[in-house]
């Protein structure tokens, strides 16, 4: 039985990325249908092999508070790249943290993350200290706590 149930998951998970790849509208009405029958399956939080549905689902939503705190999440773990049906990286996740950031209009927080992801590897004392250093520069973001992890 759990067998049949691993196939089957595995069979909805595949479609609703092929739908993910397809942009008309009937794709989206089907994607939500998939996503639906997934959910019912499937922990998306705790198995992160089917974590890039998951991300496509809050986008679509515009969901990016939950779609931040599911990477960093993510990031706090160690990450394989054969743990995902889709190859994803930890450069891939902080990509689309801060793409959902600037959706959020953080975007000083963007070019922050961006400038030092590339300079420094994440959660390092230099990474940690660029971030302090920027908010500490900006007098809007003092009364503000932002937690990137």
């Amino acid at each position: 039985m759990n067998q049949k149930k691993s196939f089957l998951v595995e069979a909805l998970a595949r479609m609703a990325m092929a739908y993910i790849e397809l942009d008309m509208d009937s794709a989206k009405v089907k994607f939500d249908e998939l996503f639906t029958r997934l959910k019912a399956c499937v922990d998306f939080e705790t198995e992160k092999q089917y974590f890039s549905i998951y991300m496509e689902r809050e986008k679509r939503d515009r969901r990016y508070g939950s779609l931040i705190k599911a990477i960093n999440k993510v990031l706090g773990k160690e990450i394989k790249e054969k743990g995902f049906m889709y190859p994803l990286n930890k450069s891939k996740l902080m990509e689309e943290r801060a793409a959902a950031l600037s959706m959020l209009r953080f975007n000083e927080l963007t070019a922050t993350i961006r400038s030092v992801w590339f300079h420094a590897p994440a959660h390092t004392a230099c990474f940690d200290y660029a971030l302090l250093a920027s908010f500490r520069n900006e007098n809007r973001y003092r009364s503000t706590v932002i937690v990137i992890y």
